[in-house]
């Protein structure tokens, strides 16, 4: 029994010891193909080198190289190499900038030979053309703002105006109204909004933007109202403008008196005293022969208003005022 014993030992360990010998003998017997470098370089049309070119080898079976290809750049000396290459053939595309594509198909690679490729590459034809493009220019529209609404100074004398004043008279240009309170509305803008200009000088309060100056209309040349907002001109108001000329002071003496008889205020068939007075002076002439001229208008004021309910004499209101306005020339 312990001979048999032994004799199996020696079996089992004599199959051991062949294993690895089955094991490397085929990796003895199988070889890994051969594989080569392709060499190359790229060239200009008079010989110079170009480098930074990009050169791109793709093969003509499927799995010798990615389907993308394999990409290198030229040294500063035009070279480039594909190395690691196993025997077949392969397209060449090489690139670079300024310069035409070439494309080289059915570079053979052989085992045991180290194929060199050169690529010339011509310079990049560039097309000139010139183009000339002519235009007639046509005309600028012009479209002017809406021309102002004007009341002239013998206007002034015949309108039937309930108050002798110029803000009396701006209702009566379409477009403007005058509110209960005695506000002036141009297109539906309110004067603290909009500009008055006198002489071209700007005549409105600062704090309320309302008119400021009343100028008598004995002085008044023109009166004129633009309605649109924002002229490039005037500017610094988004509502109407009332733009007012003074008459020049004269060279020779004139004097002028308007309205002296005052309205009577009569009760029952008697008259009981004035209800209102407004006379106006216009005065004008020389101060100095052609050196200095002057007018003056003046407008003196009288209103007296009834209080109901109060005795005689003490039964009414007394409101009077002067307005002048002094121009020198």
């Amino acid at each position: 029994m312990p001979k048999k014993a032994g004799l199996v030992s020696r079996r089992m360990l004599r199959i051991l010891l062949a294993l690895p010998l089955l094991a490397v003998a085929p990796a003895r017997g199988s070889t890994l193909p051969q594989t080569e470098d392709l060499n190359g370089e790229v060239r200009g049309e008079k010989g110079e080198p170009i480098p930074g070119a990009v050169c791109t080898l793709t093969g003509t079976r499927p799995g010798d190289l990615p389907q993308e290809g394999l990409s290198v750049t030229t040294d500063e000396n035009g070279k480039f190499r594909f190395p690691g290459l196993v025997a077949g053939a392969y397209n060449l595309i090489c690139s670079a900038m300024g310069r035409q594509q070439v494309t080289q198909n059915g570079l053979e690679v052989a085992p045991g030979q180290t194929p060199f490729v050169q690529a010339v590459l011509p310079a990049e034809i560039v097309v000139r053309q010139k183009v000339e493009v002519r235009g007639q220019v046509e005309g600028i529209s012009q479209q002017a703002a809406a021309p102002p609404a004007t009341l002239s100074a013998r206007q002034f004398q015949t309108l039937p105006l309930v108050q002798q004043k110029f803000k009396a008279a701006l209702p009566l240009v379409p477009g403007v109204v005058r509110t209960p309170d005695g506000r002036i509305n141009i297109k539906g803008i309110g004067e603290s909004q909009g500009l008055l200009l006198v002489d071209s000088a700007e005549t409105v309060d600062p704090v309320t933007g309302a008119f400021a100056i009343d100028v008598p209309i004995d002085a008044i040349e023109s009166l004129d109202v633009y309605k649109s907002a924002y002229r490039a001109e005037f500017g610094r108001f988004s509502g109407g403008l009332t733009s007012i000329e003074t008459k020049p002071p004269s060279s020779q003496f004139h004097f002028e008196l308007n309205d002296i008889l005052p309205t009577l205020r009569v009760k029952s068939g008697h008259i009981v005293g004035i209800a209102d007075d407004a006379p106006r002076l216009s005065v004008t002439g020389p101060l100095l022969e052609n050196r200095l001229n002057f007018s003056e208008s003046i407008t003196y004021d009288l209103v007296k208003q009834p209080v109901r309910g109060l005795p005689w004499p003490h039964n009414e209101t007394k409101t009077e005022g002067v307005n002048s306005f002094t121009s020198f020339q």
